[in-house]
């Protein structure tokens, strides 16, 4: 075959499959084209280090030019209809929006969020058939999932759009859930060379939550216990008076008709009743203490979780 003929053959080939080409390696030049003159601020490559991205994950989260906002420039990027706390969102096309979280208490959850809306931007980048495998995928490890917290979110999630589920689960399992399927595990190696690290932040800033929470339980069921046995107290101290009256007021008669002998030996009973009140009334009073101190405790206890939840909480205030 002459050398002019080969030459035009390759060429009317190149020219042939340089579309598809083009389309299946759109992507990256898109990445290419978008980073070419980006260098990412420094808190930003911080989280993309700290969440120990891969270069994949990385690339995915730089494109869409990640920031950190506060509170009210936040809202006017993530703002949403459900009056929910909202953390971080990823806009197809705008980017990808983290809350300033600045209360110390919560460290890690910066670094979460970040993976989190990273991983939206990747399962975006997806194709149908790519989607519906880890859709099968994170549905298998939800349905065993043991996790209360998650599930309710989850179901949160789905009560108001469930075509989002899909892809919550596909942020949520990655970066919350310590034990995935070996099939899992490995399709996140794409996106984090220690996935643990990400888990292990999601751990410590819920459990700043959940420690709160469960110690505010502990002591509600101390206080119900207590007001229980103030209540009982209260009711047998009662009676006690009014058979200490009773006993008083026949004493009393005794001495009235000069029975000295009867009035004696109803004496020992008296006091013995006496005491008992007295002793029943400094046990109240204890108990009472003990009531209150747990009360001021408990409100110790809330204030620092309704610190924690202000420190969080991105919704709009609502117009009164």
């Amino acid at each position: 075959m002459p050398f002019k003929r080969i030459f035009t053959s390759i060429i009317t080939t190149l020219f042939v499959f340089a579309p598809f080409v083009a389309m299946y390696e759109r992507q990256n030049i898109y990445d290419m084209w978008s980073l070419k003159n980006y260098v990412a601020p420094a808190n930003i490559s911080k989280l993309a280090s700290d969440t120990t991205m891969t270069s994949q994950a990385t690339k995915i989260f730089y494109v869409a030019r990640p920031t950190v906002q506060d509170k009210q420039a936040f809202i006017s990027f993530c703002e949403s209809a459900e009056k929910t706390i909202v953390l971080g969102c990823y806009k197809k096309g705008s980017g990808i929006y983290v809350y300033n979280v600045k209360d110390e208490r919560l460290n890690g959850v910066l670094e979460v969020t970040a993976a989190h809306e990273m991983l939206h931007a990747a399962y975006d980048r997806l194709n149908s058939a790519e989607k519906a495998n880890i859709n099968k995928l994170t549905d298998a490890v939800f349905k065993d999932l043991k996790d209360e917290r998650i599930k309710k979110n989850i179901e949160s999630y789905r009560s108001r759009d469930p075509s989002v589920v899909p892809n919550e689960l596909h942020s949520i399992l990655a970066t919350e859930v310590k034990t995935l399927t070996p099939e899992l595990e490995t399709y996140y190696k794409k996106y984090f060379i220690d996935r643990q690290k990400v888990v292990s932040l999601s751990t410590l800033y819920e459990a700043e939550f959940s420690k709160r929470t469960n110690q505010i339980e502990a002591y509600d069921l101390q206080l119900k216990s207590l007001k229980s046995e103030i209540d009982n107290y209260n009711v047998d101290l009662v009676n006690q008076a009014a058979i200490i009256d009773t006993e008083s007021s026949r004493l009393q008669s005794l001495l009235k008709i000069e029975n000295f002998a009867e009035y004696n030996s109803g004496i020992p009973g008296y006091k013995k009743l006496v005491n008992k009140y007295n002793s029943d009334i400094a046990i109240l009073k204890a108990k009472i203490n003990a009531y209150n101190v747990i009360i001021g405790q408990r409100n110790l206890i809330v204030t620092e979780e309704q610190e924690l939840f202000n420190a969080i909480d991105t919704r709009v205030p609502s117009a009164k």
